[in-house]
């Protein structure tokens, strides 16, 4: 079974405006701020990359920077993920407001290692798909503007 993952955009101030929110204990400013943040997100799906691989396959490949090259990509959501999941019941939400450290990899990454490490975390052969979730990523960082943050949502 295959877990439905999507890319979308919203203003990196909402993302922000939500962190302080959280911080400072205002939870229901909070939630329909991220009520409004899925809704952004949700109408710039059409806009991206999206669809051409399993959702759960992007776990994979985090999980892959983190291991191979040190990138952290949920370290945005530190503090904001367990509410987020507790109000959309999504099984998992990354965000990206800064995009240069994973763009930076573009040509360094191996691939073969990639496909390998992707297989091995999910004890099955999933052929090039860590690759295609790769290029999808890099796409969709490149179509971000200065003031955007991406959002990745496992639904």
């Amino acid at each position: 079974m295959s877990i439905i993952g999507f890319f979308g955009i919203c203003p990196k101030s909402k993302y922000e405006e939500l962190e302080h929110r959280i911080k400072t204990g205002e939870s229901a400013q909070a939630e329909e701020l991220i009520k409004e943040i899925c809704g952004e997100a949700e109408a710039s799906v059409a806009e991206l990359e999206n669809g051409k691989c399993a959702g759960e396959v992007f776990s994979a490949l985090f999980a892959y920077l983190q291991t191979a090259y040190g990138v952290n990509v949920r370290r945005e959501m530190e503090g904001v993920g367990a509410k987020w999941i507790a109000v959309t019941g999504d099984f998992d939400a990354v965000v990206f407001r800064e995009r240069e450290q994973i763009l930076a990899l573009e040509g360094a990454i191996d691939l073969e290692g990639l496909s390998q490490f992707v297989s091995d975390f999910f004890q099955s052969d999933y052929g090039n798909t860590g690759q295609i979730a790769w290029q999808v990523l890099l796409s969709n960082l490149k179509s971000m503007g200065a003031n955007d943050a991406l959002v990745f949502r496992m639904v």
